[in-house]
């Protein structure tokens, strides 16, 4: 993780299950790099009034709450709300794209490899270009 996305999830986080709501994930994600006045701190970065701020550590983000929150932040903010609402990084994310990929690969690779001994074995026990007949 980014240095400005270890603001929210510390590096020795410890990886719970995913949220259900972005509104909780914000939640979460501001409760982690503020631990203590959260709603104030989040007011005063994420430029937001103070009932706004209080809802935020209830759990309730408008559009309009996760946009400014959003700019404030940019990337680092998606990042952390990506991994409390999916439960992993998003370097482990692709890591497990590329293990994906990389298996349909090979299964596609010894399918090849399997249809050309049958159909090598076929070509010999009914002789390539010749007659079935005895």
């Amino acid at each position: 993780m980014t240095s400005t996305g270890s603001r929210f999830v510390p590096e020795d986080r410890q990886i719970f299950a995913p949220l259900e709501r972005l509104g909780e994930a914000l939640r979460e994600a501001a409760r982690r790099r503020w631990p203590t006045n959260t709603a104030k701190e989040a007011a005063r970065a994420w430029n937001l009034d103070s009932t706004t701020a209080e809802n935020i550590t209830k759990g309730h983000a408008s559009e309009r709450t996760l946009t400014k929150a959003a700019k404030a932040e940019r990337w680092a903010l998606w990042m952390a709300l990506g991994e409390l609402m999916f439960a992993e990084t998003y370097e482990d994310h692709l890591e497990g794209i590329i293990k994906e990929t990389e298996l349909a690969r090979q299964r596609l690779e010894e399918r090849r490899d399997r249809t050309r001994h049958l159909e090598a074995r076929a070509a010999l026990l009914v002789g390539v270009g010749g007659s079935m007949a005895p």
